[in-house]
């Protein structure tokens, strides 16, 4: 089976998995980007009228919707469609269409505090829909509606802050063991306000939390923590966050200390992993920075669930290049 039947399969038993599912990670948003995903890098017509049927089917039932998260609700579908009209597979004024779900993703925030941190359900969701509408590039945008979602941006980041740190201003997890899922939390919120910043938003406390991030990362016992966590897809996904918001804050030793990590646990990712499609393209990442260092393959027989981050990844194995950034709704 060629690489593109082998995502057709993909695609045809996708919509035949989740035929109700409108989400993000696990429903007809998604597969709206990897259609015409198919599109950009084919010109295959069947694609693009694949991809406008569901863009059609995604306005008549949309309100629908009953979560909020990221994952499966409003956050993730809102951001999809952003994504969608910046990357102009669709011509439309998102101030107009989102309006909706900018109000009730607006209560939430104003009026209740988020379950956590996590990208999926949580804060940082929230948050990736509204730096996603800050960065619209809609003519005569909407002055309300700017200043509305840049407060929800500012109360998400003292969500997060409030969170992440003690009253005296400290990190909580200096005291505490450094677990998979915490490791995870980091990984999101390290990369999140790395993403964020250029905005300014909020900029002082911003900024405040990745420099108490990144000074926790860099104590000398650092890596203890990370060995304590031991070998998983969230040791990697922290060392990668690392690694990025080295990047940002053009901190050398930074980046320096997340590949003498990676290069650590290198051999037994080698030796022990059987890598997800996400781990997978962090491995393929630190590939390219590090010379002489093969990627990790998947192992044989550990084939990927079938979601759209998996049809997204194999729809960028066929394209001469990567021209549409989607990784961001992912966490990478």
């Amino acid at each position: 089976m060629s690489k593109i039947e082998n995502i057709l399969s993909k695609l045809s038993l996708f919509e035949e998995r989740y035929p109700g599912d409108y989400g993000l990670y696990n429903g007809k948003t998604g597969l709206t980007m990897a259609y015409y995903l198919m599109y950009s890098i084919l010109k295959e017509d069947v694609y693009i009228e694949k991809a406008k049927n569901l863009v059609d089917d995604l306005g008549d039932n949309i309100n629908d919707a009953q979560e909020l998260g990221f994952e499966n609700g409003l956050s993730g579908i809102g951001w999809g469609i952003e994504w969608l009209v910046q990357n102009k597979f669709i011509d439309a004024n998102t101030d107009e269409i989102l309006e909706e779900f900018d109000d009730e993703i607006y209560q939430t925030v104003v009026f209740a505090k988020s379950p956590d941190l996590s990208l999926s359900n949580g804060a940082i969701g929230k948050g990736m829909y509204f730096y996603r509408r800050l960065c619209s590039q809609n003519q005569n945008p909407s002055r309300y509606r700017t200043i509305c979602n840049q407060e929800c941006l500012v109360l998400l980041t003292d969500e997060m802050n409030s969170t992440l740190l003690n009253e005296d201003n400290t990190l909580y997890l200096e005291t505490e063991v450094l677990t998979a899922v915490k490791a995870n939390e980091l990984a999101q919120t390290l990369l999140f306000l790395v993403t964020i910043s250029d905005l300014k938003i909020n900029y002082e406390t911003t900024r405040r939390l990745i420099c108490k991030i990144i000074g926790f990362v860099k104590m000398n016992q650092f890596i203890d923590r990370l060995k304590n966590v031991g070998l998983c897809d969230e040791t990697l996904y922290l060392i990668y966050a690392v690694y990025k918001a080295g990047e940002y804050v053009k901190d050398t030793v930074l980046v320096k200390l997340a590949i003498e990590w990676y290069l650590l646990f290198y051999p037994s990712f080698v030796e022990h992993f059987r890598t997800s499609q996400f781990s997978n393209i962090i491995h393929n990442k630190f590939s390219i920075l590090i010379p002489n260092l093969p990627a990790i393959e998947k192992a044989n027989g550990n084939d990927p669930q079938l979601n759209i981050f998996n049809i997204l990844v194999s729809i960028n194995s066929i394209a001469d290049k990567i021209t549409y950034g989607w990784e961001e709704g992912w966490g990478l």
